[in-house]
């Protein structure tokens, strides 16, 4: 009875009526049960719409490596839901032909939209909204049921079973949400270069006050290449932490598509530290240098962080011998970094 109340007198319904009530019970704007409430049913939602989509023979393949996981305490995964973030989510699809392909795309997307309508979400069909993207070298033709809007705008009609409805799914080839950019060639450059962009927007106005200026202490600058290299660090809270699924993608993804990969970008990180660093040069004699640096920071995971800090104190030791009139970066008494094996 509570439960019931609470759904009846709050400011988000749940039964898609268009008429807010304003009760001495529910949920208000701004109070932390609504998030409570919608995190239950967007889930609910997912799971159901998952389990139609596994029945119908529409769920997402597994991806898998001929190479065995690097990641010592995880195993592949066998499923593959909807990847979800926030209000927002994405589920994908295999085909080996364009024909199988928007076949599988038009009906999953079916699938998801009805679900949708049971629990009375409204999705909305735009470029920056509900859309598809198809790989680059997919090329979609009429025959294959692709059709034009009245902007010309290519995509796909769904009907919508539960709403009576049909809908335009816009056909795109580059998606920004939260931050980052998914592309139709499936490579991290373009949400790369747009990460780069926006730190380098922060710093730039920071270059001619600090940077270029002889009174600015080094420590300063060793503060600054230690923040440049926080990104990478954190990576390693995966291996700990999850979740399998992400980590199973991401080795899938580096042993596919090699320097390419998210992963596999770790090898220019270690040419760069391996020019201050000896064990980082050792690293790149190996047979695979990112599969063994993935290793030896299972072991150890401040191995690879010490010896960033390593590097960057050697850059600045140099850059000392060239001015003496800098000051270099005064040794915090760090145990010396052994080699990776």
């Amino acid at each position: 009875g509570q439960i019931a109340d609470l759904l009846q007198g709050t400011w988000f319904r749940l039964d898609g009526s268009a008429t807010l009530v304003l009760t001495a019970r529910g949920s208000r704007p701004g109070d932390p049960l609504a998030d409570i409430l919608f995190a239950f049913s967007f889930a609910a939602y997912l799971k159901a719409a998952e389990m139609a989509l596994r029945t119908k023979g529409l769920e997402t393949p597994v991806p898998h490596a001929k190479e065995a996981t690097p990641w010592i305490h995880w195993s592949p995964v066998d499923s593959v839901g909807c990847a979800a973030w926030a209000d927002d989510y994405a589920h994908a699809q295999v085909a080996t032909t364009t024909s199988v392909l928007c076949q599988r795309v038009v009906q999953a997307a079916e699938v998801l939209a009805c679900h949708a309508a049971s629990a009375g979400m409204q999705l909305t069909y735009a470029p920056d909204k509900t859309a598809l993207m198809l790989a680059s070298d997919c090329d979609p033709q009429p025959e294959h049921g692709l059709q034009r809007n009245s902007e010309g705008r290519p995509g796909f009609v769904i009907n919508n079973a539960v709403l009576q409805q049909s809908h335009f799914l816009p056909l795109i080839a580059s998606y920004k949400h939260l931050g980052g950019i998914l592309t139709s060639n499936g490579t991290p450059g373009a949400d790369n270069q747009f990460r780069y962009a926006q730190a380098y927007g922060t710093l730039r106005p920071l270059y001619g006050r600090f940077f270029s200026t002889v009174g600015i202490p080094l420590d300063f600058a060793d503060g600054h290449g230690e923040t440049k290299h926080r990104t990478a660090i954190s990576c390693y809270a995966m291996r700990r932490h999850g979740p399998a699924t992400l980590l199973h993608l991401l080795h899938v993804h580096w042993r596919n598509d090699g320097a390419k990969s998210w992963i596999g970008m770790f090898q220019a990180d270690i040419q760069a530290v391996a020019q201050y660093a000896e064990p980082a040069a050792i690293l790149l004699q190996m047979a695979d240098p990112v599969a063994t640096l993935l290793e030896k920071v299972q072991e150890d995971a401040r191995w690879w962080p010490a010896l960033i800090r390593r590097a960057i104190k050697a850059y600045l030791a140099r850059l000392e011998r060239w001015d003496p009139s800098l000051k270099a970066a005064e040794d915090d008494g760090e145990p010396a970094v052994e080699l990776p094996f």
